[in-house]
């Protein structure tokens, strides 16, 4: 069966991994190496559960060949809009005070990428909501400090 590994995860015991493959969830054992498989194409063997409240086991598995792989359409990006304004004939250089990021910066995209890893940010509205409330209080945790 071909499934793609979204994530995998310790269980609670730390005994097994929880790994979630096309919406599924499963078991899989510490020693099967699907933890390096995030974002893969596998063809595994499911092992079904024989108590209900289990998930089933994913057993052997070797990665899928491009070809097993469902096939996802691309759309091509809609053509780029004209600009509403006409751009300047020369080009514009910023003042070297403004290339200088705000010290916060490397925090915020440290937070930001953490919460991506680990499925808490999904939406692009969620990621400017996250960077905001984040610089939010580094701001305030220096003001505090001072």
């Amino acid at each position: 069966m071909s499934v793609l590994i979204e994530t995998v995860e310790l269980t609670k015991s730390k005994k097994c991994y929880i790994v979630q493959a096309s919406g599924v969830k499963y078991f899989a054992n510490l020693d099967s190496g699907l933890n390096t498989c995030r974002g893969q194409w596998i063809e595994a063997e499911i092992k079904p559960s024989t108590d209900p409240k289990y998930y089933a086991w994913i057993g052997k598995w070797t990665h899928a060949q491009p070809s097993a792989a469902p096939q996802v359409a691309v759309q091509s990006a809609p053509p780029p809009l004209s600009p509403a304004v006409a751009a300047p004939s020369e080009p514009r250089y910023a003042e070297p005070s403004d290339n200088i990021a705000p010290w916060f910066w490397p925090s915020v995209s440290n937070i930001c990428s953490s919460a991506i890893a680990h499925g808490l940010i999904t939406k692009p509205e969620e990621l400017n909501m996250w960077a905001l409330k984040w610089a939010q209080v580094c701001i305030a945790t220096k003001e505090a400090v001072k």
